[in-house]
C-alpha cells in the first residue's frame, strides 16, 4: 500500500492558518517554551507535522536532571536522534491540541517528522 500526500484545499488552508496562528506556549515540568507548526502533510490514514521549537528541555546527563537549551547538541556527546524523540514525547499533547482544531487526527510521537530547536 503506497502512501500519497492529500493535496485539497482545506489542507492548504489549515498550512496556512497554522503558521499565521504563531507560537504555542508550553511550560510544564519537562519542557518550557514555544513551538510553532511550520509545515503539514495529510496523507489517508494519518498526517506529519514539522515543528520550530524556541526553549529548554529536561534532559538527564550523567546522574543529574536538569534543563539544556539547543547548545547541548554541540557540547555533549549526545544523539540528535535520541533528544527529537524526547522533544516529540514531551510535545505530542500540545501538538495534538493544536492538529485537533481543524479536525485532524494525530495519534503518534511519530508523527511529528521535523523538530528546528533553535
Amino acid at each position: 500500500m503506497s502512501k500519497y500526500c492529500i493535496k485539497t484545499d482545506y489542507v492548504k488552508a489549515v498550512k496556512k492558518t497554522m503558521r499565521r496562528l504563531g507560537p504555542v506556549t508550553v511550560s510544564n515540568s519537562n519542557i518550557f517554551g514555544e513551538f510553532s507548526i511550520v509545515g503539514l502533510r495529510k496523507y489517508s490514514y494519518s498526517i506529519e507535522v514539522d515543528i520550530e521549537f524556541t526553549g529548554k528541555v529536561l534532559f538527564r546527563m550523567g546522574h543529574n536532571r536538569q534543563f539544556f537549551d539547543s547548545s547541548i547538541l554541540q557540547r555533549y556527546n549526545a544523539s540528535k536522534i535520541k533528544i527529537n524523540r524526547i522533544i516529540k514525547k514531551y510535545l505530542l499533547k500540545e501538538v495534538r491540541m493544536r492538529v485537533n482544531y481543524f479536525d485532524l487526527d494525530m495519534r503518534y510521537y511519530s508523527d511529528i517528522k521535523k523538530i528546528t530547536w533553535k
